[in-house]
């Protein structure tokens, strides 16, 4: 049955997602440095990641292994994730010039509020 709560979580957490990738794109269209290919990996895993959590339901966590290891293995690679743009970030812009560095890992945020954001709501 489809109700409001699920129609408001389903488009917010979009929103949240889409908003994601809007200011990543943005990072790279206004930056000023020569954005490597390879810093596109973690907002590209963090959003697979996300839909690979989504998968499963809520309700399945109690009764199969499966769906926990499942769910660990993609948790931690959206965790991984943000470490790993936290680290681009840090060693890859400087002080002065670094929002290519904070859309990624602002980007990788996002996606991960927006997972978790679906995830929980419409269980």
């Amino acid at each position: 049955m489809i109700s409001i709560k699920g129609i408001l979580i389903g488009f917010f957490s979009g929103v949240i997602l889409t908003l994601g990738w809007v200011i990543f794109i943005d990072g790279q269209i206004t930056s000023h440095d020569k954005f490597p290919p390879t810093h596109i990996l973690p907002p590209l895993f963090s959003t697979f990641a996300a839909v690979c959590i989504n998968l499963v339901s809520i309700n399945d966590i109690s009764e199969k292994l499966q769906v926990k290891i499942w769910l660990f293995v993609w948790v931690t690679t959206q965790c991984i994730c943000v470490g790993t743009s936290i680290f681009i970030l840090s060693t890859e812009y400087p002080i002065d010039s670094n929002y290519a560095g904070l859309v990624i890992l602002l980007q990788t945020l996002l996606c991960m509020v927006a997972t978790f954001l679906f995830f929980i709501g419409r269980g």
